[in-house]
């Protein structure tokens, strides 16, 4: 029997067809447009399905009986927000996680409900760029929409109704519309209140692993399966990732090395932090948590360098820059030249632990026997002290990493996994399959049928890994001793910006 896990990201859909013996069959990607004018940031909800249907259907050509499709289930970008009307049919574009339109009804909703109690319940700070604040910019500014809805949706249970004809979002999903009580479990009475909102215009929650229906003859149809086909509530990208990485108990932390790097920490209590407001919600296992930070524009550091002044050479007669391997060869002798050379990754404001939007990434100790490949082993430096500062702070609310599982570009750079190794001092796992949103997706899916007694279980049958024992000696020391030196230095350069 096989499964189908599916990750519908920011700018496109990819679909995975795996065994139940975590053998990969086939995979496949479409991408779709984002629509963008000035700081708004939408998307056609229709695109949403059509790339699952496209993926799907060109994961089908490999297998020739759709009936061994025994599941599937979908890892999604979060909060980006769709109306639909009593056919499920889209009212006008949908408005992305990205799109900041809300951030002038931060203090209207929180006039109505305090701070510290939007926190408590949903586990985010009152955002702009989530649905509760875009309601009520809906409310003030198209009325008529809101009143045309039958439904607010996001892409999950957007895709999930048009698959079963059941609109059904997951717990990790329904943290981030910051209209979900993360402690109740359900639905926030009082954030629907202050948003003027009932319950009935919002999907139902079913948690992640639970079998949310069949598919419907028509999505049947369209995908190339059966209506044996199993739907299995699915969830958050990150949360995808951590059951696909085996993040599932206390003491685990996965890190997401994409264009923002992300660590996520799981916790068997909710770690809030109402000073520096640590973003918590609910783990997939049940009376588990996590704990989620954002350096948001950490993993374009290498790339901005990469493209900017990377050393260009001629490969069959044409001009190239230097491959990412080959800066990570280069890079990897410059220890001895850099050792008071330092990056800070706030190409766009810091985030945790300091929060401040108007900081400027940049160099501290430049010299003029500097070239590109010193710089790129300090950018890679720089970032990974920064993710280190993240895990002191979850240390500090009593979650203590055991170990980290990574994920993403860095994962695949031999230089940039030492350096993480050597400035957390953790052990760290690497995964062979680099998509491993499907891969946690698949696993649910997996679960929900029965075909799995439990995540961990499918978890370890999907994915295959390299391991990479703690570090010690000499180059250890060295990373410590330079991380307590970038600890010190970080205030200091980001004053400069507080004005």
């Amino acid at each position: 029997m096989y499964l189908l896990g599916i990750d519908i990201g920011t700018t496109g859909t990819k679909s995975m067809l795996i065994s139940s013996k975590g053998e990969i069959l086939t995979s496949a990607y479409r991408e779709y447009d984002l629509i963008t004018e000035g700081s708004l940031v939408e998307q056609k909800a229709e695109d949403w399905w059509g790339t699952v249907v496209d993926t799907v259907r060109r994961c089908m050509q490999s297998l020739s009986n759709p009936e061994q499709v025994a599941a599937l289930s979908m890892s999604t970008q979060g909060a980006s927000m769709a109306l639909v009307d009593a056919a499920g049919n889209p009212i006008g574009n949908a408005i992305t996680w990205m799109d900041g339109r809300g951030s002038e009804m931060v203090d209207l909703l929180n006039s109505r409900v305090s701070a510290e109690q939007v926190y408590l319940q949903s586990g985010w700070k009152t955002s702009g760029t989530l649905c509760a604040t875009k309601v009520l910019w809906f409310k003030k500014y198209h009325p008529e929409l809101l009143a045309k809805a039958h439904k607010i949706l996001t892409t999950v249970d957007f895709v999930n109704y048009k698959l079963t004809g059941r609109y059904a979002i997951d717990q990790t999903n329904a943290g981030i519309t910051q209209l979900f009580d993360m402690n109740r479990k359900c639905w926030s009475p009082e954030l629907l209140a202050a948003c003027e909102i009932t319950e009935d215009i919002l999907p139902e929650v079913v948690p992640s692993g639970e079998v949310i229906g069949c598919l419907t003859e028509a999505a049947a149809a369209e995908l190339g399966l059966t209506t044996a086909t199993k739907v299995v509530s699915g969830f958050h990208d990150q949360y995808a990732a951590a059951t696909g990485a085996g993040a599932l108990k206390a003491g685990d932390v996965l890190l997401s090395t994409g264009t923002a790097w992300a660590p996520l920490g799981i916790s068997d209590k909710p770690l809030f932090d109402l000073e520096k407001f640590l973003i918590v919600g609910n783990h997939v296992v049940d009376g588990l948590y996590g704990t989620l930070c954002t350096i948001p524009t950490a993993g374009v550091g290498l790339e901005w360098l990469r493209r900017n002044f990377g050393r260009q050479k001629i490969d069959g007669g044409a001009l190239r820059l230097d491959s990412f391997a080959e800066i990570d060869m280069e890079a990897a002798k410059r220890r001895p030249s850099t050792e008071d050379l330092f990056f800070f990754p706030t190409f766009n404001g810091s985030g945790y632990p300091r929060w401040n939007e108007n900081a400027k990434a940049g160099f501290v100790g430049l010299s003029l026997s500097h070239d590109v490949y010193d710089l790129a082993l300090a950018v890679m430096e720089g970032i990974a002290f920064a993710m280190r500062e993240v895990l002191d702070g979850y240390a500090a609310k009593g979650l203590a990493p055991k170990s980290l599982r990574l994920v993403g570009g860095a994962s695949k750079s031999p230089l940039w996994t030492e350096i993480i190794s050597n400035t957390t001092g953790l052990p760290i796992t690497r995964f062979k399959e680099a998509n491993i949103a499907c891969i946690g997706a698949a696993a649910a899916a997996g679960y929900g049928c029965g075909m799995f007694t439990s995540f961990a279980e499918a978890s370890e049958m999907m994915y295959d890994v390299i391991d990479i024992p703690a570090p010690s000696g000499a180059l250890r020391d060295y990373y410590q001793n330079k991380y307590e030196r970038y600890r010190k230095i970080a205030p200091m350069v980001e004053q400069i910006y507080h004005i």
